[in-house]
């Protein structure tokens, strides 16, 4: 195993360059499971029939 010392720079662009070789389907599963992982048990996330605010981020 080859270990090499990178910035964090060099990581996240050799992570987005892995990413985008990955076909639609391997790209659609990979941030489905994220977001399963980072989903919170007990909170409705569905904003169906909810007041929404907008904000304006510039």
């Amino acid at each position: 195993m080859k270990v090499r010392k990178l910035t964090i720079e060099q990581e996240q662009q050799e992570k987005e360059e892995y990413f985008r070789s990955l076909s639609g389907e391997e790209r659609l599963r990979m941030m489905r499971i994220l977001n399963d992982r980072l989903r919170k048990p007990g909170v409705d996330y569905e904003l169906r029939n909810k007041k929404v605010k907008v904000t304006r981020l510039s």
